[in-house]
């Protein structure tokens, strides 16, 4: 189920996305209703088709609200605060985790899993109101001064367009034809590698054979399409020259690849192994997701005062999830004008999200094919119907006799060695990659490549020169 939502979410994102510029779509809207959607489906679900429907939904309407937001604040922050800037927007996680552990424990002994998710239904939108209306307070004074193409005069003649143009015009600038190559890609080439310990005949089942290689073939396929014939191609050729923007696509990549190797069982296997409440389990949980954020603060204040974004994300990335990411980020944006910001930025947590299911296949294919042979292997004359059970039920693995956990134990640390050590060098790539990416003057632009500002006004020089400075300098040469 890790495989599918976060694919899902970023396809119809971008969807979102060139739709709201045709038709100038409240995005953020849209993806609100669409969380509140989806937890409506998971609270309500009487069956774990609907559980899934409602977890697609609501991923894609979660990342919905990031993409946009993360879109706003590289939008209006220059670069020396923007790292800082996109900070902020996780730094709720650091108190919202420590309330998670009380929300989960009432929850577990009272109204049930279900209000768990039912209440987000409609806490999410309450909170969110006070940032809606501040967005609609901005649309409306863009309209008025003519920014917007919604806000121009009455009497402007607009050209009309039929529904078959319109329709084809979406086509064209959605490039559907590459997107449905891109999900058949991953689609095809990532669920035989989950599914084939499960299905029957395992990969001597030719459907698993045919799925791979149908998404093998489909790489060329989508290679051609988008060199010479797609009208408006997923990645601009500028994007596929951009150093910044391929290898910060790199590190990204294989950080969230390398995240659920260790990541993904860590929780259930801290279950069965620790005797801890639900409480304490809660905090363990989300450790990691506190110190993610406390040290984005800290990675965004160092990019402010250093002027530069590869200072500790090359030097700390055993602590760089945070900051080579938020490094990485920055550097990226940096390297662009601004009409290509929104794109990029779309297109780099697709990448993103790609890594991280491709780091969920193997982490799955790991799990589904080597478990259940140690729990053979640590559970000597244990019944084949225990042990299945054991493998099913993080519970049953937790409450069985001290015999049978202590061979538990050893199965989930047999299985998860692996998945450590291979994610510990795919982190290795990131360090590496971070070794590629110019080594940007993080001024008061908006990017490193025009030196505009945030009014449009050219105020600096990628270096950190001001205009006057260098005048100076081409006077005096002359």
């Amino acid at each position: 189920m890790e495989l599918l939502p976060r694919p899902v979410a970023y396809s119809v994102v971008l969807v979102f996305y060139i739709i709201g510029e045709l038709l100038s779509v409240n995005t953020f809207i849209t993806s609100l209703k669409i969380v509140r959607q989806g937890y409506i489906l998971v609270a309500a679900a009487r069956t774990v088709y609907t559980v899934a429907g409602g977890m697609i939904m609501y991923t894609v309407g979660h990342t919905g609200l990031f993409l946009v937001t993360d879109i706003i604040v590289s939008d209006i922050s220059p670069l020396d605060w923007r790292g800082f800037a996109a900070a902020l927007t996780s730094a709720p996680v650091i108190l919202n985790s420590f309330i998670s552990a009380e929300i989960v424990s009432s929850v577990e002994a009272g109204p049930g899993w279900r209000w768990g998710y039912g209440m987000f239904a409609i806490i999410i939108p309450a909170i969110m109101a006070p940032a809606i209306a501040t967005l609609f307070a901005a649309e409306r004074r863009a309209k008025k001064k003519g920014e917007l193409v919604s806000g121009r005069p009455k009497n402007e003649v607009k050209p009309s367009r039929s529904a078959v143009r319109l329709l084809k015009e979406f086509t064209i600038q959605m490039d559907i034809v590459g997107l449905t190559l891109v999900g058949l890609i991953f689609g095809l080439i990532l669920f035989p590698i989950s599914l084939a310990k499960t299905v029957h005949g395992g990969w001597s089942n030719a459907s698993m054979i045919a799925m791979l290689v149908v998404g093998v073939v489909c790489i060329p396929i989508f290679i051609i399409w988008e060199r010479f014939f797609a009208t408006h191609a997923i990645m601009s050729k500028r994007l596929i020259m951009n150093r910044a923007f391929l290898a910060a696509v790199g590190i990204h990549f294989f950080h969230q690849f390398a995240d659920p190797l260790w990541n993904l069982y860590l929780s259930s296997f801290v279950w069965v192994v620790k005797d801890w409440d639900t409480r304490s389990w809660v905090y363990f949980n989300n450790s990691m997701n506190v110190t993610t954020s406390v040290f984005n603060l800290f990675g965004g204040l160092i990019l402010k005062y250093t002027h530069r974004y590869k200072v500790w994300s090359q030097i700390l990335i055993g602590i760089g999830g945070a900051f080579s990411v938020v490094g990485s980020r920055v550097g990226a944006q940096a390297s662009v004008p601004h009409e290509d910001l929104a794109s990029l930025t779309a297109l780099l947590s697709v990448w993103t999200s790609l890594g991280g299911s491709v780091g969920s296949a193997v982490a799955t294919a790991i799990w589904t094919s080597t478990m259940p042979d140690n729990l053979d292997k640590y559970l000597p004359g244990v019944p084949q119907a225990t042990i299945t059970k054991l493998y099913g039920s993080i519970k049953s693995a937790r409450n069985a006799s001290p015999e049978v956990r202590k061979g538990v134990i050893e199965a989930y640390g047999a299985t998860t060695r692996p998945m450590f050590i291979i994610s510990l060098g795919l982190s290795c790539i990131c360090f590496i990659l971070a070794f590629f990416m110019p080594n940007y003057y993080l001024g008061k632009t908006q990017n490193a490549v025009d030196g505009k500002d945030l009014a449009g006004e050219v105020v600096t020089t990628t270096t950190g020169e001001s205009r006057r400075e260098e005048e100076k300098k081409r006077n005096e040469s002359n």
